[in-house]
């Protein structure tokens, strides 16, 4: 009789579950980042004007 780990669907299965493991720790970890980042960013003030876009460089140019 094979042993367990000789058996090639057995280390299919073991790499299947450490693959979706390793990706399940790696969807946390973005999780939190995400969340700290939200959390860390800060809202604009009220009396701030809003940043215009790219607009012409050449200053002759009006926007």
């Amino acid at each position: 009789m094979r042993g367990y780990y000789s058996d090639p669907t057995a280390k299919q299965a073991i790499a299947n579950v450490e693959r979706e493991r390793k990706l399940e720790e790696q969807r946390k970890k973005r999780e939190e980042e995400r969340l700290y980042r939200k959390v860390q960013r800060k809202e604009p003030a009220p009396y701030k004007k809003a940043k215009k876009g790219n607009g012409p460089k050449n200053p002759d140019i009006p926007n």
